[in-house]
């Protein structure tokens, strides 16, 4: 009688729990801006009325003194397999939770990423449950890790792509749909995959680069380039009078005003080279555009140009003066 006693009282306290504690924890989730609570609660109600009934049976069981034996061991069975099923379903949710918290995208390396490391949890998990139930595992963890290290070195360079492209999901050097340069090549990321990663470059074609060529490169992000920097030199003629080279700096910061996202930083006469007399303009444009960028340069080029005409002030070129004596 204690046993039933034990058994229905198990089942009657972990359906209060399930009822009203759950509901007015479901409440206070509600006023929360965090998804944390919420996925607990949806955890918690993964657990259904198998696990409650073996849970039942399993404390029932340790009141009780008259089992027999193959009943023990069967009730004991089952309370691991249920326990490692519903160990398995958790770790799993845990799992895609983590992984879709720590990347915004999913993509093929991603899902690959993940079955990895549920299987490593389910392993472990497996290990644990045999264990539990009298087997030796001794041998069989011995020879699952000559056998790992027997594929590991035959997959080398296979693992080395698949956890540079790891190394990329997490650190995220770039994503899908930034353009980058790896070399002498540029072009726009279209996917990251277990082994390569894919780029469309400029003139349409496809560049396929393993992932750990990726990671052993320089790579050039410029997603992230939000303020590019621009330096030109003017060469001015030698008849440029001295009058006309001091009102260059005032005459270019002109030429910048009603650019947009565009910042002169100086002006100045640096150099009197062999057939000029050079000035160094040092500017940026904010935008990671690049058509962005060109047009906004092409229109300050064109303004000096107009700038200067006006002024009647000429561009040099590269020229030499022979003299010849009688």
């Amino acid at each position: 009688s204690l046993s039933i006693g034990v058994f229905f009282g198990v089942i009657i306290v972990v359906k209060l729990i399930e009822v009203y504690i759950l509901h007015r924890f479901e409440r206070l989730a509600e006023k929360t801006t965090t998804d944390v609570d919420d996925f607990l609660l949806k955890l918690v109600r993964k657990l259904g009325w198998p696990l409650y009934f073996v849970l039942a049976m399993f404390f029932a069981m340790k009141t009780a003194s008259d089992i027999p034996e193959k009943t023990a061991l069967m009730i004991n069975y089952a309370t691991v397999f249920i326990g490692t099923l519903y160990a398995l379903k958790i770790s799993s949710a845990l799992v895609d939770y983590g992984i879709e918290k720590s990347s915004k995208k999913t993509t093929v390396g991603l899902k690959t990423f993940t079955f990895f490391i549920k299987f490593a949890v389910w392993s472990f998990i497996l290990v644990l449950v045999l264990s539990n139930l009298g087997y030796n595992l001794t041998s069989i963890i011995t020879g699952l890790g000559i056998g790992g290290i027997a594929i590991g070195l035959a997959l080398q360079n296979v693992l080395g792509d698949f956890f540079s492209g790891i190394i990329i999901l997490f650190d995220k050097p770039f994503e899908i749909g930034d353009y980058i340069k790896v070399g002498e090549f540029s072009g726009t990321v279209r996917s990251i995959g277990v082994k390569t990663t894919r780029i469309t470059l400029l003139d349409g074609q496809e560049l396929v680069i393993t992932n750990k060529d990726l990671t052993e490169s320089r790579v050039h992000n410029f997603k992230k380039l939000k303020k590019r920097r621009k330096a030109i030199t003017l060469g001015l003629t030698y008849d440029t009078s001295l009058a006309k080279l001091k009102k260059v700096p005032a005459l270019i910061e002109k030429a910048f005003k009603g650019l947009e996202k565009i910042e002169l930083d100086r002006v100045h006469l640096v150099e009197l080279a062999s057939s000029s007399k050079n000035f160094e303009i040092i500017y940026y444009i904010n935008s990671e555009n690049y058509k962005f960028y060109l047009d906004q340069n092409e229109k300050l080029l064109l303004k000096i140009i107009e700038t200067f005409e006006k002024e009647k002030i000429e561009f040099a070129f590269p020229t030499r003066t022979i003299h010849i004596e009688k």
